[in-house]
């Protein structure tokens, strides 16, 4: 089996690429996110440190002129007198307060002058750090990546620029085993998610497995296999329970057959030999005529029985295939149980059999040949199995189920074990006397095959008071 058509596979994958693509995009956010907050952690650290190092700036004001010298006010030849706090009249001296100190540690600093020169620096600054342009510098911080070192820097209004920058090396490697640590633990997750998911998937799927092997059992002939799952609530326990109930159905279908093809072949069997014997009498030597009229008569009781059975088997083949080509009609079952009563009414008559007919409008749909024949069939059985001189009663009427008709004899009745079993094929309660008067044992399959065919239903019952009482009804509509 290709792996793009196992179902298994095709779950995993799914799962799998569902499980990828959610693990990266997490990884990838969270990796954005500490790289952001690291960033900012350095922003934030430069902030503080160029905070100090701007206050430790002297303050020196350029924005006026400085006094004159002398006499004249217009006089500027003599320089104006040293500022405090500055040495030899040199530029204002960059001291950092003394807790500053410890803040410059991880970091370097740098002042130029608003020529460019430098005025002071930390000593740990990195060689070739260039002076920032002033372009687009206003009042607020600016901030620069320059190779691995951030920095941020500010322009004080006399022009003097301070910056203070730190090396990004060791958030960089931090960023980097964060990276390998989320990666590890992403790792893990996919592995354990699709160990779970092989698992859970093999696990919902091993019925199928139980199910492969069960119809491939009954496709070899052993119908009496059996899917063996535990009936619960899920859509697998229902469908074994389907196929195993599917199964039944078939095996019970498959026993019928063979019985129905045994006994179809014993039941031609003795009318064949028959035959065969009174011809082979026939042909072995010269007989009175007496004795080869007994000799066809015989043969042609076998013929008789042969064709009977063979069109009692053509009658069900049509039926099991509905392909009888029957058209229901409106009819009504009183009607048609006249019409039937009226062609036994001489058999009835022999046996000296009264037929009681207690009728009540049933109408329903159905096809009137069939139907007046499954009562003609059980008017036979009623006058053939109840005693002589005996009343067989015939009723109709209508019930919560549709058209209902009855025939009820005074005879024995049956016995209780035979009641399940006396509308299956080839089924004889009584073999001496179906022998006797002829039957094949297929005349209530037939009967049973017409009613259900209607869409009704047909039953046997031994009542208290005796006899034996068939019934079946019809839908109405």
């Amino acid at each position: 089996m290709k792996i793009t058509r196992s179902l298994r596979w095709r779950i995993q994958l799914w799962h799998g690429s569902f499980l990828i693509a959610l693990l990266v995009g997490l990884g990838v956010a969270a990796y954005h996110y500490e790289k952001q907050q690291g960033l900012k952690r350095i922003e934030d650290d430069l902030a503080k440190r160029l905070t100090i190092a701007f206050d430790s700036l002297p303050k020196r004001d350029e924005g006026r002129r400085p006094p004159p010298r002398g006499d004249d006010p217009d006089d500027f030849s003599r320089p104006p007198p040293p500022d405090r706090g500055r040495r030899g009249g040199g530029p204002p001296e960059f001291r950092l307060p003394p807790q500053g100190e410890t803040f410059f540690r991880n970091h370097y600093y740098v002042v130029w002058g608003k020529s460019g020169q430098v005025l002071n620096h930390s000593k740990n600054l990195p060689a070739g750090v260039p002076v920032p342009s002033r372009l687009g510098a206003g009042e607020d911080t600016m901030r620069r990546t320059r190779a691995d070192y951030r920095e941020a820097y500010l322009f004080t209004p006399p022009g003097d620029c301070v910056l203070v920058g730190t090396s990004m090396k060791s958030e960089q490697e931090a960023l980097e085993k964060y990276a390998v640590g989320l990666l590890g633990i992403e790792a893990v997750i996919l592995l354990i998610g699709l160990g779970g998911g092989w698992w859970m998937t093999s696990r919902s799927l091993r019925p199928l497995g139980a199910i492969t092997k069960t119809a491939v059992e009954v496709s070899d002939g052993k119908l009496d296999r059996r899917i063996d799952l535990p009936s619960d609530q899920s859509e697998l326990g229902e469908l074994a329970a389907m196929l195993n109930e599917t199964f039944a159905k078939l095996e019970a279908a498959f026993a019928r057959q063979t019985r129905f093809t045994s006994d179809a072949a014993h039941e031609l069997r003795t009318p064949l030999s028959v035959v065969i014997s009174q011809a082979q009498m026939a042909l072995r030597g010269e007989r009175e005529p007496a004795e080869y009229r007994e000799m066809f008569e015989a043969t042609l009781r076998g013929a008789k029985r042969m064709q009977s059975l063979t069109q009692s088997l053509l009658e069900l083949a049509r039926i099991d295939n509905s392909a009888n080509g029957q058209k229901r009609v409106p009819s009504d079952l009183s009607e048609l149980a006249a019409e039937a009563i009226a062609s036994v009414r001489h058999t009835a008559s022999e046996r000296g059999v009264e037929i009681h007919a207690e009728f009540s409008s049933a109408p329903c749909m159905a096809d009137p040949e069939s139907i007046t024949r499954v009562i003609i069939n059980l008017l036979n059985n009623a006058i053939d199995h109840g005693p002589q001189n005996g009343v067989v009663t015939v009723t109709s009427q209508m019930s919560g189920e549709g058209a209902l008709l009855s025939v009820a004899d005074e005879g024995p009745g049956i016995a209780p074990h035979h009641l399940p079993h006396l509308f299956e094929r080839f089924y004889r309660a009584d073999e001496s006397r179906n022998r006797k008067t002829g039957g094949s044992g297929l005349g209530l399959a037939i009967c049973k095959a017409i009613v259900e065919a209607h869409g009704g239903s047909i039953e046997v019952a031994n009542p208290s008071q005796g006899g034996c009482v068939f019934s079946f009804s019809i839908p109405e509509k």
